[in-house]
């Protein structure tokens, strides 16, 4: 994929492009039952800030009072509307790299990332482009920050076996679908810092075997996860199959403004760009708006 689309139009350049032809126009996805459009982008030097909305379809419904308990007659949803959710989306996009960061606010699970990706690879495939997705270095970067804090404490340990993994060490297996271990870990406790240890040496995404290392030996676990808190919230991690999307908390409880999202958003951005190699030049962060 070239930087320099020719005509000096750069990847960047073709990217804003395809992104400003989709602004109003919503793309309803009829196997998913789902409704996307982008709603607003303003683009500044390598900064492009966005609004979009999302919502599902395809199943009437009704809205309840919920002071009341009574349904409002006058706001009943039909098979084919969606009820939609707005969301900002912060991408940087170097003009001279094949380079596209973005960061997505996340309301409750959800955010526009499935949705943008989806839409912007079908805009560009009809310029013989693919986006190709790497989420891991985002995540790699959120979970690698995350282990190294120091408010970070390890709390338990859940090993699964499942079917045939199921065995006699525990519980008599016949009739017996699956068995779950779960162990407290003492957050000051050896364990916990032989855990850490462990993960900060493998890093995120890793397929650990945790179970030796809280002394579960010689045995099959289809499942094993690692309990953490921090400052009151949980986070587990999956070391046998794939760790999760790393999600950052900005407030618990109200949706933050443009410029809290934008400044939450930025640092991460900028540790994005580093681990691609991406040398950033004066004026790359440019004042912008979301509205």
């Amino acid at each position: 994929m070239s930087k320099d689309m020719g005509n000096g139009v750069t990847l960047a350049d073709l990217i804003v492009a395809e992104l400003s032809k989709m602004l109003g126009v919503g793309v309803a996805e009829e196997k998913r039952s789902s409704y996307f459009s982008l709603d607003f982008l303003h683009r500044a030097s390598w900064i492009v800030r966005m609004a979009g909305s999302s919502g599902v379809f395809g199943t009437p419904a009704t809205v309840v009072d919920t002071t009341t308990g009574s349904p409002v007659a006058a706001k009943a949803i039909l098979a084919d509307e969606a009820v939609m959710r707005d969301s900002r989306i912060l991408a940087v996009l170097p003009p001279s790299e094949k380079v596209f960061a973005a960061a997505f606010e996340v309301q409750g699970n959800g955010s526009l990332m499935t949705h943008f990706a989806r839409a912007l690879d079908k805009a560009l495939r009809t310029h013989n482009l693919k986006l190709q997705g790497e989420h891991d270095v985002a995540d790699g970067v959120g979970w690698r920050n995350y282990l190294q804090r120091d408010d970070v404490e390890i709390t338990g340990v859940d090993l699964v076996q499942r079917g045939d993994h199921v065995d006699g060490a525990f519980v008599e297996p016949a009739g017996v679908r699956n068995v779950r271990l779960s162990l407290g870990i003492d957050p000051a406790g050896p364990k916990a810092r032989d855990i850490f240890r462990l993960l900060r040496g493998y890093g995120a995404g890793a397929h650990i075997n945790v179970a030796a290392m809280v002394g579960v030996d010689g045995r099959d676990f289809d499942e094993q996860t690692i309990k953490t808190v921090q400052d009151g919230r949980n986070r587990t991690i999956n070391v046998s199959s794939g760790w999760p999307r790393f999600v950052y908390s900005i407030h618990d409880h109200l949706r933050p403004s443009g410029a809290d999202f934008e400044a939450a958003s930025r640092d991460v951005l900028e540790e994005i760009l580093a681990v691609n190699g991406v040398t950033r030049t004066p004026g790359w962060w440019a004042v912008g708006r979301w509205s």
